[in-house]
This record gives structure tokens, sequence and C-alpha cells, in this order.
């Protein structure tokens, strides 16, 4: 089920191949593990002068259930951009996830901290909320910006019972007019990218995947794990660090369908890979936007 769309590109390694019958086990040196933050939650006396107060998401989908609790954590800034100084806190958030009545993961706290160690904590602000639900992974995103500014960080978190928790950074340059076909894509290939590194696949998880964001023809030829991934990313185990490099360019628009170059490159010898991505245009299918074709 997807909640929003958002913008992110993989950061874990698929198995071997894409097989959904390989349940070998993937390398988990290699994949980009997120860790609970250790922030601790402070009661100020005057909570009620911030000009936003702590949110608390509660989410129930099929099995799924996510809990996503801000709170406040010492820090806080000043907008001085309008009339008078206006105090907003920065919370972190707590997450906690169960699955048919059973707990997947209890109060994994991310902060601005966790995405943004570079730039002063002061000056930023952390959304987390509910993405994708799959039958076997429950998705949040978390997008951590800097106050008053387009410079923000999304990660892209993903919880799936028994496994570790893998996170999905989307940092790279993209064309501002292509910013909704671009995120439609980057979901896709990060959703697909999860789900067929679990060491044990869900054939019902990917079909679900297909259905959500492809066409009926488009989802028939897709339906095999090892003509996914091919199409996807070429022969051979990709890596995370080559979606890193990812880039997006409009192409045109041609029989009522979105054609976009999608350009990558693979390491460590930089060959530039490019896919072509065709969508139905939204405004032909009432805001409805779907995959119709991938090519070479």
């Amino acid at each position: 089920m997807k909640i929003v769309p958002l913008v992110f590109i993989a950061a874990c390694m698929l198995n071997d191949n894409y097989s959904l019958s390989d349940n070998r086990q993937g390398l988990a040196a290699e994949r980009n593990i997120l860790h609970n933050d250790t922030v601790s939650r402070l009661v100020p006396a005057d909570i009620g002068a911030f000009e936003n107060q702590p949110q608390h998401v509660d989410t129930t989908f099929g099995a799924w259930h996510m809990s996503i609790e801000q709170f406040y954590h010492g820090h806080e800034h000043l907008d001085t951009c309008g009339i008078g100084a206006q105090r907003y806190a920065i919370y972190a958030s707590r997450i906690t996830i169960s699955k048919d009545g059973r707990p997947v993961i209890k109060d994994f706290v991310v902060s601005p901290q966790s995405f943004m160690a570079e730039h002063s904590v002061g000056q930023t602000e952390l959304t987390v909320g509910p993405l994708y639900f799959s039958p076997t992974t429950c998705y949040a995103y978390a997008s951590c910006c800097e106050s008053g500014t387009d410079n923000c960080t999304t990660r892209i978190l993903a919880f799936t019972p028994s496994y570790l928790v893998c996170q999905y950074p989307h940092d790279y340059v993209m064309d501002g007019d292509l910013s909704t076909e671009a995120s439609f894509i980057s979901e896709f290939l990060a959703l697909c990218m999860h789900e067929l590194s679990l060491p044990e696949q869900s054939r019902q998880s990917v079909d679900e995947i297909l259905q959500a964001y492809c066409s009926p023809a488009l989802q028939a030829r897709l339906a095999d794990g090892n003509m996914l991934g091919n199409m996807l990313w070429g022969n051979g185990r990709p890596s995370w660090k080559w979606l890193e490099t990812t880039t997006f360019e409009s192409v045109g628009t041609i029989n009522n369908m979105h054609k976009i170059a999608m350009r990558f490159q693979k390491q460590p010898d930089s060959t530039q890979v490019t896919r072509y991505f065709y969508l139905e245009c939204p405004e032909q299918h009432y805001g409805v936007m779907h995959l119709t074709d991938i090519k070479p």
C-alpha cells in the first residue's frame, strides 16, 4: 500500500541473482544499516511556547501497526524571517511497529543527528511518517532539512521482521521540473531493490509493487524476478553505490507518455548506464501514474 510519493534510492545490496526463489543471505557488511539513536527525551517547562507541538502518528494497515511519536530532546531554533522571532522545537521521533500483534521493533529513535551530522542540529527539522506497507516490510520516510533552506536529506527506512533496519538515501541532483516523475521512478527502484535483497523473498510483495507502479502489460513482463532485475539494472549483482549517482532527464512526451532518461554509473570503472522509463501522463489518467515500459 502506497502512502505518499518520495524520491529515494536504495542503499542495500541484492543477493547474487534476482530469482524470487533464492534464499541466500546477502552480504551484511555491504548493507547501509541504520542504527538506533541514543538521544533522550527532555521535558521543557514551556513546551507550549513553541510554534510547533510534538505530533503522534498512529497508522494501521492490514496486519501492520506503526506508531511514530515526536519528542523534544533539547534543541530548538529561532525563526527571524517574519515579524518577530518565533521559537521552533527540533524534534526526534520514536518508531514502534508490530505485525499481527507481534512486535517488530520498539522505540527505534531517529533524530536530525541520524542523517545530517555535518550540520548544526539547532538548524534542522526532521519529519518522519509512514510511506508504504508490503507483506514483508513496513516503510517510513525521514526528511531532515536545514531550516529556511532547500538543503534536505531524505531517507526511506525499511523495517522487516527479523532483519536489520535498512536506510535508502536519495541525495542526488534532479531536474526540478521532473520531481513527480523522478520521485515515482526512484520509489519504485528502491522498493524493488529492498524486496529482492531479502533472504526470503516474497512473490506477493513484488507482485503488489508491480501492480502499484506498473501498467498490466508491464506487470506481466516483470513478474519474473530475473527479468525485473535485469531490466532495471542489467546483468550481475547491482550495488547501491551505482544508484547514488542516479540522475533524471526528460526526453519528451511521446503518444501521451512521458519518456524519462535515468542514468547511473557502475562502479568501480564509472561505466555510465542509461534506462528509459515511459510513464502515463497523469493529466490523461486523473492523476494516476503508471510505468508502461522500461528500455535500455
